[in-house]
């Protein structure tokens, strides 16, 4: 019975140092961004795996509070695989996002994942509904860890 325990002590005492391991809070942000610089104190950011870069024009206008949840979805371009981050905003985001981006047609959005430039899409049309997809060139690994961190700030 004392070995039981001890078994059951050890587990639960694994369990509880395994859970501090966990990755910090992610940061999440969607700003106007643009191919010139703003001024000559304008920071560029390059966008990952070999884009261009671009200067951020606005402050943040979106952010993880605004992501109601997250999922990953596998992609098939061609032969190409790719994983999208899907997110689904709360009310106050969806309200944001279709405020800015009918306010904003012809403008790039840069979306930041902990303050590097996954990407800047180009905004054609206002959009509602309250879903963003994220397609930032990630392995299948940094996209699930991506989903992971802004649904662990839901709990």
């Amino acid at each position: 019975m004392k070995l039981l325990y001890l078994c059951l002590g050890a587990f639960f005492t694994i369990c509880l140092l395994n859970s501090c391991r966990t990755e910090p809070p992610i940061s999440l942000e969607f700003r106007l961004v643009q191919d010139t610089p703003k001024d000559e104190h304008s920071v560029g950011f390059k966008a990952r795996k070999g884009g261009h870069l671009m200067y951020p024009i606005s402050n943040t206008l979106l952010d993880q509070s605004d992501v109601a949840s997250a999922v990953l979805k596998r992609v098939k371009f061609g032969e190409h695989e790719d994983f999208v981050v899907l997110l689904t905003l709360n009310l106050t985001g969806q309200a944001k996002l279709e405020r800015l981006t009918a306010a904003h047609i012809n403008e790039r959005l840069g979306i930041f994942i902990d303050k590097e430039l996954v990407a800047a899409p180009m905004i054609k049309d206002k959009i509602s509904g309250g879903h963003i997809s994220i397609l930032g060139n990630f392995s299948e690994e940094e996209a699930e860890n991506i989903v992971n961190r802004i649904n662990a700030l839901k709990r």
